[in-house]
């Protein structure tokens, strides 16, 4: 469902963690230094956390590892490539765009740094609170305690698109087929169960929706 096609204002809702920032190479620095070494050439997020994952007490590891990346080592993450053009182009079209994340304010394990005082205070860094650069206001940014929440904020939002590294949020039975669901998966080949388009970047989501950019856009 483009932009083109798109029988309703377009009203675009994405993940933030994975999705809008970029955290790979924070991953493997917060393995690194709890000691856990990933082997060469494991660059995705998803083959990272299932290598973690599969070590002994790799859950409370892998939750460790998130805390530490997600928190004290926030503002080393990057910008997803490509999200800075797609926003400017939303901007320009007035397209709404509203951040929910499944986020709770501390971690299980690790770090007791507030994750959500610390991702408002990367987004402030980068410029998605600005005028002059992204111009999302501050109140379309939420928190959600429980998938099930995030996933009563989008509806109640009605976003007509999600994006989303996660397929189980996409794939939830309670969003329904009202929403365009786009499956953010830099690195892969697309998605493992076959009902949900794929991405790798968001030049690539920018493109669906807006068509190929023109000079200077």
């Amino acid at each position: 469902m483009s932009m083109e096609k798109a029988a309703r204002p377009l009203i675009f809702g994405t993940d933030l963690d994975n999705t809008i920032i970029d955290y790979q190479n924070l991953i493997r620095e917060a393995a690194r230094s709890l000691g856990a070494h990933a082997p060469d050439g494991m660059n995705t997020k998803p083959a990272l956390r299932d290598w973690i994952r599969s070590l002994p007490q790799g859950e409370t590891l892998w939750q460790k590892i998130q805390a530490e990346a997600y928190g004290r080592r926030i503002h080393g993450a990057p910008l997803n490539s490509g999200f800075d053009r797609f926003a400017r182009r939303c901007k320009e079209r007035s397209i709404p765009i509203f951040i929910i994340s499944h986020k709770t304010e501390f971690a299980t394990q690790g770090s007791r740094v507030n994750l959500r005082t610390a991702a408002m205070s990367w987004l402030e860094a980068q410029g998605f609170f600005d005028e002059k650069k992204f111009g999302i206001s501050s109140r379309h940014v939420f928190f959600e305690g429980t998938f099930r929440e995030k996933i009563s904020r989008i509806k109640r939002l009605g976003c007509t698109h999600f994006a989303d590294d996660m397929e189980e949020v996409l794939l939830d039975a309670e969003l329904g087929n009202g929403i365009d669901k786009l499956l953010f998966s830099p690195g892969l080949e697309g998605s493992n169960s076959n009902r949900l388009r794929a991405f790798n970047s968001w030049h690539e989501i920018s493109e669906y929706l807006f068509g190929r950019f023109q000079q200077g856009d």
